[in-house]
């Protein structure tokens, strides 16, 4: 029977005499199983894990055989502790309607970005997904977004603007080592 794209699964149709082409699963790798020279069959992919269709799938490749480089963990580890102080805004005391200082709606926003900071962390950390790293510059950025009005706000402390551009100028730092790329690994030849 011919396979109808998806692994597991056969479709009734048979196949071309002298033609197989039966789809498999080989620990998480998709194999094509059909005469040699044919795409995707066996010996001839060498390469990271074979979409069903032919050809290699990149997202898979990519994820499989990247790791975190040392800037990287350096920006994760600063990218939590970001988080933390961000989740700790909830906590400060809530300005009134007339007092100076963030709005409510900032405070909790900031939160709500240092917990999705800290969960990115952890997943970038344990599965050395590019994605997480992606998902933590964005939310770095969002959180930077939302301290800016501290520096055309009158009203507000020296101090508080000076801990805002301090802030501000680690989560760009942040931002470069979370997404800088590995470096290439050395190939042996």
């Amino acid at each position: 029977m011919m396979a109808d794209g998806f692994p597991g699964r056969e479709s009734p149709l048979p196949s071309p005499p002298g033609k197989s082409s039966r789809v498999t699963r080989n620990n998480g790798r998709c194999a094509q199983l059909g005469p040699p020279g044919m795409l995707g069959a066996p010996g001839r992919h060498t390469g990271g894990p074979q979409h069903p269709y032919g050809g290699t799938d990149m997202s898979r490749t990519e994820a499989a055989s990247s790791s975190l480089s040392r800037k990287n963990k350096v920006g994760l580890a600063l990218a939590g502790v970001l988080g933390l102080i961000d989740m700790t805004s909830v906590f400060t005391p809530w300005p009134d309607s007339d007092a100076p200082g963030p709005p409510v709606s900032v405070l909790v926003a900031g939160t709500v970005l240092g917990v999705i900071t800290l969960f990115a962390v952890v997943h970038t950390w344990l599965t050395a997904n590019r994605t997480g790293s992606r998902v933590v510059a964005g939310s770095r950025i969002l959180s930077a977004i939302t301290s800016l009005p501290a520096f055309f706000v009158t009203g507000v402390p020296a101090w508080a603007v000076a801990v805002v551009a301090l802030l501000v100028v680690v989560t760009i730092v942040v931002i470069a080592l979370v997404l800088s790329r590995p470096a290439p690994e050395p190939t042996t030849t």
